[in-house]
């Protein structure tokens, strides 16, 4: 049995698609913090790699945004927490 696709495991989802949009226009190179618009310090504290995210691959920025979710979801109850942008994309 496959595990169903969902906001925790994967950055493929409509709610991560508006955040996307929103944050950067979904562009991995988008100056400022990449495809989900990370700030320097909080890409190294999730990734251990220094700033800035736009630098990275989409595997490692796709990875540091579901990272920074489950910590959301751990401290806020809320995977999107951090971003702003989610109130726009209703979540």
């Amino acid at each position: 049995p496959s595990t169903p696709v969902t906001d925790a495991n994967s950055t493929g989802t409509k709610d991560w698609a508006c955040i996307a949009f929103r944050e950067s226009g979904a562009n991995y190179e988008e100056h400022g913090g990449g495809k989900w618009q990370f700030e320097d310090g909080t890409f190294l504290a999730i990734t251990g790699l220094p700033g800035p995210a736009q630098d990275y691959s989409p595997a490692v920025q796709d990875a540091a945004a579901l990272k920074l979710y489950a910590y959301d979801v751990r401290v806020w109850g809320d995977g999107f927490h951090a971003w702003s942008t989610r109130f726009v994309c209703g979540l």
